[in-house]
């Protein structure tokens, strides 16, 4: 049915102690699966690195765990500075700081994707 779509579709695979992510055309995986650990404290620490041997962080982005109080008021706090606008008098708040938050869903994942998706329905019954 699929075999000549021309569309990519994203996919994790978020169902037990890794995250794989990867790609699908056409009904065929098209890329290597790229594999992470889900703890949080272990996508932190996750590394890759270059043919020279150059090491570097796997995630551009830090990771929290929203289900640690001190962890997710660091969160939303941020790291904002004020930018100044070029031409202008005017100085604006500028987050720098690429961060994701990870908690575990107490209801499981059927019930937040069906949640998400009632969601998204109702937000979109007036188009």
């Amino acid at each position: 049915m699929y075999t000549n779509d021309a569309r990519i579709v994203m996919t994790l695979d978020a169902g037990g102690t890794n995250f794989v992510f990867s790609a699908i055309q056409g009904g065929l995986e098209i890329v290597d699966p790229v594999v992470l650990p889900a703890c949080a404290d272990c996508l932190e620490n996750a590394q890759t690195g270059m043919m020279d041997g150059t090491r570097f962080g796997r995630l551009q982005k830090k990771v929290y765990d929203l289900d640690d109080e001190i962890s997710f008021f660091a969160f939303a706090r941020g790291e904002a500075v004020e930018v100044s606008v070029p031409g202008t008098n005017r100085k604006v708040g500028y987050d720098p700081c690429k961060r994701t938050g990870v908690i575990l869903s107490r209801q499981g994942a059927n019930r937040s994707i069906a949640m998400g998706a009632y969601v998204f329905a109702l937000n979109h019954l007036s188009e």
